[in-house]
């Protein structure tokens, strides 16, 4: 009977242990740390993809030429130093403007200006920036963001203007003055052909200062929002309208102006 009590006993520690075991092992499997991803060196990065509405208000008589702006699409890349409610970082964007137009000439009969719909004209503009951002938050999980930048501007331009009217192989100095926005220099004039075509192009540089309000938008839809981290890495999208200023020296042609524009920012997960 002794010897029956003492298998028993055995029987029942054996199976108590056994439980004890499967529940530490399980224990252990069910608190392992979920994956994070690594901080980053310069705390986090922004990417901008969004579209700008310019006013060449520094350019003389633009409107008479090519009427009203349109706008223009443009990437900016943004770099933060560390993520904290208030941070310092640089930045890069590169937009596009496009704009057609015709060339003025003087009424023969009366003297008055008017547009020559024979000499079309095309205009392209390719911003480069860089300067210095900043941006700052009062709330924990940014809901708005207020960001700023100042720095330089170097604009590649080139415009494309089509005369029937004037024959290259003679001057044009007078007719320029009443024909063409940019007037070409003499090696930019083209052979001589049944509509001599004639191409301006240069960079031209400037300096840039802007503001921008960022809202918050990608909380409406968690699931979304989580995907999109794990995936990309991206841990934030805002709506970002903005204002900008750019200012050019006054010699030359002058791309200065004043810019309105929206982007939808991205933002890197911490």
């Amino acid at each position: 009977m002794k010897n029956f009590l003492t298998l028993l006993f055995m029987i029942q520690f054996v199976g108590v242990f056994e439980q004890v075991t499967y529940a530490q092992e399980t224990a252990t499997i069910t608190t392992e740390p979920a994956y994070e991803r690594p901080q980053r060196l310069f705390g986090h990065y922004r990417l901008h993809l969004g579209v700008a509405q310019p006013t060449f208000n520094a350019m003389e008589h633009y409107k008479d030429f090519y009427g009203a702006t349109d706008p223009g699409p443009f990437m900016q890349f943004d770099v933060f130093a560390f993520d904290w409610f208030v941070t310092v970082g640089g930045m890069f964007r590169m937009g596009y403007f496009s704009d057609r137009g015709s060339a003025i000439k003087t009424n023969s009969t009366d003297g008055t200006i008017e547009k020559d719909s024979n000499a079309p004209l095309s205009l392209t503009v390719v911003p480069l920036q860089f300067a210095a951002t900043f941006e700052g938050t009062p709330f924990n999980r940014k809901w708005i963001v207020f960001s700023g930048w100042v720095g330089m501007e170097y604009s590649y331009f080139e415009e494309v203007r089509v005369n029937p009217d004037v024959d290259s192989s003679t001057s044009t100095t007078t007719s320029q003055k009443k024909t063409f926005f940019m007037a070409p220099t003499p090696t930019q004039k083209a052979a001589k052909t049944e509509e001599p075509t004639y191409v301006n192009r240069g960079w031209k540089s400037g300096q840039v200062v802007g503001a921008a309000m960022s809202f918050r938008i990608d909380q409406f839809d968690e699931r979304a929002a989580n995907s999109l981290s794990d995936t990309i890495g991206f841990n934030a999208i805002y709506l970002s309208p903005f204002i900008e200023v750019v200012r050019s020296p006054a010699s030359g042609v002058s791309f200065g102006r004043n810019t309105i524009g929206m982007a939808f920012t991205f933002e890197s997960a911490r």
